[in-house]
């Protein structure tokens, strides 16, 4: 794949630019509902809002870098995603660069199905909403938990897999309207500042 052809290059920034919005959207469902907590209506909007945003940050984060099964895909799609990621500005620091939480959560019926298989306790965190250490133990681990949400800190954390939710949004907040105008432009229109593509 030849991302110096700006055609592709554009339908990567949109779906980038379309995936930061979902980002966002599932951050405003996530504030709504830890405003509704103690209502009915917590577990659905928060943890859809949580489940969107982890989504969204992973389809962010499979555009700029690039997946596959075996080390040699992923490094040849790391290699071919670098000019979206100098298009962008992203770098390799950024917090959206490993979203392994976003399987788990695609996933879900096989974390329950491996989590009953291989649990030694058969205790689990189904959903949860507190702090860190309000629940567990010696002897607690990771495949027990499979949803929490420490609102204290903005982690969502998964079989250990974890995302701090305001790192993300603030990495969302400045590449949307970057990778919306760099999609929006026609395909032979090169970038006009900062260099790139």
């Amino acid at each position: 794949m030849d991302l110096s052809d700006r055609l592709l290059l554009r339908a990567f920034q949109e779906q980038v630019a379309y995936s930061c919005r979902a980002v966002l959207l599932g951050f405003e469902d996530v504030q709504l509902g830890l405003e509704e907590l103690g209502s009915e209506a917590e577990s659905g909007r928060l943890w859809y809002g949580v489940q969107n945003l982890v989504i969204g940050a992973g389809n962010v984060s499979k555009a700029l870098w690039g997946t596959g099964p075996t080390q040699e895909l992923r490094d040849r799609r790391y290699a071919e995603r670098q000019p979206l990621r100098d298009s962008l500005g992203v770098t390799d620091t950024s917090p959206l660069r490993r979203i392994k939480i976003r399987n788990d959560f695609e996933h879900l019926d096989e974390r329950i199905e491996d989590w009953w298989n291989e649990s030694k306790s058969r205790s689990r965190i189904g959903i949860l909403i507190g702090p860190r250490g309000s629940v567990g133990g010696a002897g607690w681990d990771d495949m027990n938990t499979l949803r929490w949400l420490d609102p204290e800190s903005g982690d969502v954390i998964f079989w250990g897999n974890e995302l701090h939710i305001p790192s993300v949004v603030n990495e969302v907040n400045w590449l949307w309207p970057v990778a919306e105008a760099e999609g929006n432009k026609p395909h032979w229109q090169p970038r006009t500042s900062g260099g790139g593509l």
